[in-house]
C-alpha cells in the first residue's frame, strides 16, 4: 500500500531527483525501512521537532525536503507496533498554501472538502482512497502551512 505523498510528490511536487526516496515510502514501514529508503536522511526528533496538530507526535524527521519549489521538513509518526502511520510536511513560506493547493489539485484532482475560516483546510483522497491528504494553513509565515498524509479510515 503506497502512501500518497510518496508517488505524488516524487512525480510532480518534488523539485529534485535527489528526493526520489519518497517513491519507496509505504504505510506500515518500520523505522529501519524508512531510514534505508530515505538514503540515510532520516533523523530522530529532538525537542525542536514541531507538533503542528493535536495527537501528532513525530519521532523522526527529514529536513529540507522540496515540494512545489519550496523547502520544508517531513515528520513521521509510527503506531504502537512501530509502523509508519502518519506523515506531515511543514512549510513556513507565506505562499505555501496556494502553491501546494495548486500542485495537489494537479495530482489528485478536485478536493473532497474545503473549509475557509480563519484556518484554511483542503482535503483530497488518492485514487485508491488508501490515503487522505489534508492541506492546512494557519496563517502562512506567522504560523505555518502543513500537508498531512494518513491512511484513510476504513469505510470512507
Amino acid at each position: 500500500m503506497r502512501f500518497a505523498v510518496v508517488l505524488a510528490l516524487a512525480c510532480s511536487l518534488m523539485s529534485s531527483p535527489a528526493n526520489a526516496w519518497w517513491s519507496y515510502a509505504k504505510w506500515g514501514m518500520t523505522v529501519q525501512e524508512l531510514e534505508q529508503a530515505s538514503g540515510g536522511k532520516l533523523e530522530a526528533c529532538d525537542l525542536t521537532c514541531r507538533n503542528p496538530i493535536n495527537g501528532f507526535h513525530p519521532t523522526f524527521r527529514i529536513r529540507n525536503v522540496s515540494a512545489a519549489d519550496m523547502k520544508g521538513d517531513a515528520f513521521f509518526a509510527f503506531d504502537p507496533s512501530g509502523r509508519l502511520n502518519w506523515t506531515i510536511l511543514t512549510f513556513d513560506e507565506e505562499a505555501a498554501f496556494g502553491a501546494l493547493e495548486r500542485a495537489l489539485t494537479g495530482v489528485y484532482g478536485a478536493s473532497v472538502d474545503k473549509v475557509r475560516t480563519s484556518v484554511k483546510v483542503t482535503t483530497w483522497r488518492n485514487g485508491d482512497k488508501e490515503t487522505t491528504i489534508r492541506l492546512v494553513d494557519f496563517g502562512g509565515k506567522l504560523a505555518g502551512t502543513f500537508v498531512e498524509y494518513r491512511p484513510t479510515p476504513k469505510g470512507l
